[in-house]
């Protein structure tokens, strides 16, 4: 006998790096607000595209 796939799918976090999966989308988004939103730390708005270039690995004019 084979066993069974399941072909349920995960709810796969992709916040920026974390690449976590969760059997249900409830356990996503809590793990989603306790890990990532609540633990942000604020920002100004001028920083926010220099923040974005950081992530993307980007500089100012596209050169590293």
């Amino acid at each position: 006998n084979m066993p069974k796939i399941s072909t349920s799918s995960l709810a796969v976090c992709k916040w920026a790096w974390c690449k976590e999966s969760f059997e249900t989308t409830d356990k996503l988004v809590m793990h989603v607000l306790e890990e990532h939103v609540w633990k942000a730390k604020p920002m100004k708005r001028k920083d926010v595209p220099l923040e974005r270039r950081a992530m993307d690995g980007t500089s100012f004019q596209g050169k590293l």
